[in-house]
């Protein structure tokens, strides 16, 4: 069902209570913006990142206490990570980035850079988003120029990833299964 009327919708995911989703949006004449609907009834719309900054792909923690998204400015796509009990938004990628996924206990955030390859950023000593250390796990194998990556999840494990691209030019798509690194096809 539609939310609210606008140029173009896009989901992100639920709350761990399943009482709110977080999705993109955007309006006619304003950049894409991160709103959430509560599903307590009333389904009411309200924005959660609204700036003059390109906003998408919501994804709330494990825990319902971050909010992970990416956003396009000036020097370039990044992730981010914002505190939904309050507070100011913490940059994560160093080096743009798309599709954040969280890991299933939350304290390490996945996410794409380009040319595309995974990117762990692990929370700091003190559990610390400001402080958090990047790892890069590995290059997508099997990448061509013009290929785009259309899904991204990991499992609940944390060690498998769940990668779908679409072919430049085919107009189909492949999904890889990566385990500890080790690419499997389904």
């Amino acid at each position: 069902e539609l939310l609210t009327r606008s140029v173009h919708q896009r989901a992100g995911n639920f709350s761990p209570d399943g009482m709110t989703l977080y999705f993109t949006q955007r309006l006619p004449g304003r950049p894409s913006e991160i709103h959430k609907v509560l599903l307590d009834g009333t389904q009411r719309v309200e924005p959660v990142v609204a700036s003059s900054l390109i906003n998408y792909d919501p994804q709330v923690s494990p825990d319902g206490k971050w909010l992970a998204f990416a956003s396009d400015s000036a020097d370039g796509s990044g992730i981010y990570v914002l505190p939904l009990g309050g507070g100011e938004r913490i940059r994560i990628s160093d080096k743009g980035g798309y599709v954040p996924r969280w890991s299933p206990s939350g304290n390490e955030l996945f996410f794409m850079e380009n040319p595309p390859t995974l990117i762990m950023a692990k929370r700091g000593a003190s559990g610390r988003w400001n402080e958090a250390t990047l790892t890069t796990l590995f290059a997508i194998p099997n990448f061509r120029r013009g290929d785009s990556i259309t899904a991204f999840d990991v499992s609940p494990s944390g060690d498998t990833f769940l990668i779908g691209e679409t072919r430049a030019g085919e107009g189909d798509g492949d999904i890889q299964v990566i385990l500890n690194g080790d690419l499997k096809r389904p």
